[in-house]
């Protein structure tokens, strides 16, 4: 039954307005999926989660009204969490789209066929890199999808604009930062700017890879490109997008 749904993991209607490829483009730039265990009275159980964490409310509200779970308010940003059964909805809904949870999403549905014992077990499955196996030719074929890229833009991307003159642009940059470089080669590959190690915010521990990159776009023909591409699907309409639309042209 297993191997037989994991086969069949095909691009699902949207979720109250929310399409696979989006919600995709979001959790392979940004989010997380995992196993949380704890003990009980000598016994050891063990469930999946799925969490975002962000500044912006407009996301965090987006996924709490689609799928449920609960919002964790932190000084400086939100997190919107969802755990047990529930959270399959939300790897079910990411389908094929999400070449760095494949592994994930398979252990999630493993998870749910387990018994109590064996869902434990499942948890330990779980390898020290997420993206095992993955790299930028995995993403070609996404970044191709304008909903996909507007998931992206909507969970990480950042667009600063100063005007001068009027509607014109005096200076414009785009930047996405994220652990996933492999996604950034491929919207690089197709988009252009360029891509930086974030050091300071980067660190490596044992079995903790927090290495942080910045895929950050200055020249006005390629960020015009990648507005225009997908400005249509994106969900937090940034405010700083129309001036940079209006300035590029």
């Amino acid at each position: 039954m297993l191997a037989e749904r994991l086969q069949v993991i095909e691009p699902k209607e949207k979720v109250a307005g929310v399409s696979p490829q989006w919600l995709a483009g979001v959790f392979e730039i940004a989010g997380g999926m995992g196993f949380s265990t704890y003990e009980s009275k000598g016994n050891y159980y063990a469930y999946p989660y799925v969490h975002f964490t962000d500044k912006d409310q407009v996301l965090i509200n987006l996924f709490r009204r689609t799928f449920g779970g609960r919002v964790i308010y932190k000084d400086t940003s939100s997190e919107w969490r969802i755990e047990g059964e529930s959270a399959l909805a939300v790897a079910e809904t990411l389908g094929k789209f999400a070449p760095s949870r494949r592994e994930m999403v398979s252990l999630f549905f493993k998870w749910e066929e387990a018994t109590v014992e064996e869902r434990v077990e499942v948890a330990r499955e779980i390898t020290a890199s997420y993206r095992t196996g993955v790299d930028d030719s995995d993403y070609y074929h996404l970044v191709v999808d304008p909903e996909f890229v507007a998931g992206v833009v909507d969970a990480r991307g950042s667009f600063y604009a100063k005007p001068e003159g009027g509607p014109r642009i005096n200076s414009r940059q785009f930047i996405i930062a994220s652990r996933n470089i492999d996604l950034m080669e491929a919207l690089r590959s197709l988009y252009g700017g360029n891509i930086y190690y974030r050091e300071r915010e980067s660190r490596k521990e044992e079995g903790d890879n927090m290495e942080i990159w910045n895929w950050t776009i200055s020249k006005k023909g390629d960020m015009i490109n990648l507005l225009v591409f997908c400005h249509f699907h994106l969900r937090k309409k940034d405010p700083a997008i129309s001036p940079v639309l209006q300035g590029l042209n």
